[in-house]
């Protein structure tokens, strides 16, 4: 963590797809600093190991992302105007 001073990064987008996400889901909790989010956009496809005691300690969000099998995008439109 020496490019966030010890910190820890804000947000960590985990995008990875396949056999990669056992191993940066689990990177994504250690890189991300305590009160800090995690987007888990990545297909990750199996069970993974987490440590979720240090996540609930360290009051980490996790939060999922949806996925649309379509080119169109205007849900994103719509899911921003809704958040505002």
């Amino acid at each position: 963590m020496d490019f966030t001073g010890g910190r820890g990064v804000d947000i960590a987008f985990e995008c990875a797809v396949g056999s990669s996400g056992p191993v940066t889901l689990p990177l994504a909790t250690l890189y991300t600093r305590v009160g800090g989010k995690i987007v888990v956009a990545g297909r990750l496809g199996q069970q993974i190991d987490l440590d979720w005691a240090g996540i609930q300690l360290s009051g980490i969000k996790l939060i999922p992302s949806i996925r649309v099998s379509t080119p169109s995008y205007s849900w994103v439109w719509i899911w921003s105007r809704t958040i505002r």
